[in-house]
């Protein structure tokens, strides 16, 4: 299940705005919120379109142990799949990077 941690993390994105630490620049947070909304934007645009069209058999379909129903789509997920993983890695990166300023104690802004 993707959308639990992908919720929990756009909602610490949003509190980290709302109750922003003294030591992490206002518009690295805006960035962090940023990243997880394209995130939700292309999720339902690209991404959740392609695997909701991929789950529905069509009654020519191959078996379900021979692939997917849509190789086309499925080509498609897989070769836009980068980008999804990119984002979520630029945000891991800078939340690791958010955190470390914090807890070492790297001057202000």
């Amino acid at each position: 299940m993707v959308f639990p941690p992908a919720g929990l993390a756009s909602a610490a994105s949003a509190a980290l705005l709302r109750w922003r630490p003294p030591r992490v620049p206002a518009a690295t947070l805006w960035v962090g919120t940023a990243l997880q909304a394209s995130l939700w934007v292309l999720t339902a645009a690209l991404w959740g379109r392609c695997q909701g069209r991929i789950a529905r058999r069509s009654a020519d379909a191959p078996s379900p142990t021979s692939g997917p129903a849509n190789r086309t789509l499925h080509e498609k997920l897989v070769a836009s799949h980068w980008l999804r993983v990119a984002l979520i890695t630029a945000h891991v990166l800078l939340q690791l990077w958010l955190g470390h300023r914090e807890l070492v104690g790297s001057p202000g802004p």
